[in-house]
This record gives C-alpha cells, sequence and structure tokens, in this order.
C-alpha cells in the first residue's frame, strides 16, 4: 500500500454545505484551499499516482473536539482540496474510478492544521 499524508495549515475558513455565500466570496474561499493543497503536494514532491483508486481522508484539527457537528457538511472543503491535488497532477481527473473520499474527520489540536492522508494499492 502507498501512502502519503500531506500537513498544511488552513488558508481560510472550512467551507460548509450550510454555507450561503456570495459568489465572490465563495470562489476566494475555493481558490485558497485549491492553492493550498496544490503547493502543499508540489513541495512535497509527491509523485503522480499509479494505482486507482486512491482514498482520500481529510482531518481537520479543533479545539472542540467533542463540539457536535456534522462531518458531511464539510464536503466542500475537501473537494476544494482534491481539485488542487488533481491540478498538481496526483491523477488524470477526480472521477470515481481515480479517487474516492472518506468522511472528513476532526481530531483534537490547534485548530488551524489539516492533514490529508492519501492511500492506494500498489500495483502486483
Amino acid at each position: 500500500m502507498r501512502e502519503n499524508i500531506l500537513v498544511g495549515f488552513r488558508p481560510a475558513a472550512l467551507v460548509s454545505m450550510n454555507d450561503r455565500l456570495h459568489w465572490s466570496k465563495a470562489n476566494e474561499l475555493r481558490k485558497l484551499w485549491q492553492d493550498s493543497a496544490f503547493w502543499i503536494a508540489k513541495q512535497n514532491r509527491i509523485a503522480p499516482f499509479e494505482v486507482f483508486p486512491v482514498e482520500v481522508t481529510v482531518v481537520f484539527t479543533t479545539k472542540q473536539p467533542n463540539r457536535r457537528r456534522d462531518p458531511h457538511n464539510f464536503f466542500p472543503t475537501v473537494k476544494h482540496l482534491i481539485d488542487g491535488l488533481t491540478l498538481a497532477g496526483l491523477w488524470p481527473d477526480d472521477d470515481s474510478t481515480h479517487v474516492t473520499t472518506r468522511e472528513p474527520l476532526f481530531v483534537e489540536g490547534d485548530g488551524r492544521s489539516y492533514q490529508i492522508i492519501l492511500r492506494s494499492e500498489v500495483a502486483t
């Protein structure tokens, strides 16, 4: 199994499906999250994956780990991160044959960082 763990700092607030943002603000947040994932992948020199699908898990740190939240509401943030990794060339497309996603996780921490865990089977 191939596993890469990318660690970054939140470039902006998490994007939730409950947000009702003006299109220009939503676009600004999308770009910040995409750029964050793109540059983390480039800085870590992550090689393109050759075996698909790649399973993606995003872990957000929070100062309130026991707070009630619906993790699936934060899939817009996960989508923006995956789009950034697609732009970085880790896979040809982010469709279901290349990428699968798990529900985002929230763990106790500084509330400013996140991890992207990438896993795929190794070709035999």
